[in-house]
């Protein structure tokens, strides 16, 4: 089973000190899973500890595990890779999370590193098709909401 963490790098900036309310960012979608340390990156995305985060996910996407706990893994690095700024490696961490489980978390992160990355019209799609996935998941539609603007 699977519990998913959201939060948009809007309210991790602010928790920084580093964001004005005006600022528009998009939200991830953190996963969690029976193993524990998928579960540890996601709370230390959710802290605010980005680098650790991506460690930890990095960590799992490389051990050999089943396709939905890697594409759990690659999606939560491609989470934490955005917040670094490290956009190539958030956008590549996401597509190597949707080749081994298209899910609507690995589409949402997918647009928002993509978004992120400056590149709005890519992140409306990565979102429409999370919208198709799970329309009623409250990121997602904050999402193409923030892109409709």
């Amino acid at each position: 089973m699977s519990r998913i963490f959201s939060i948009s790098a809007l309210a991790a900036l602010a928790l920084a000190g580093t964001a004005s309310a005006q600022d528009a960012a998009p939200q991830f979608a953190l996963q969690t899973t029976t193993d524990g340390v998928i579960a540890l990156s996601a709370r230390a995305f959710a802290e605010g500890d980005y680098d650790r985060a991506a460690e930890l996910a990095n960590q799992m996407a490389s051990r050999p595990i089943s396709p939905s706990r890697r594409s759990a893994a690659y999606a939560n690095l491609c989470a934490a890779q955005s917040m670094l700024g490290n956009h190539d490696a958030a956008i590549a961490a996401c597509e190597a999370a949707n080749g081994y489980r298209v899910s609507w978390e690995a589409q949402t992160n997918y647009g928002a590193a993509l978004y992120n990355a400056g590149r709005p019209a890519d992140a409306a799609a990565a979102f429409a098709y999370a919208g198709q996935i799970a329309p009623n998941e409250g990121v997602v539609q904050a999402n193409l909401a923030l892109t409709a603007r």
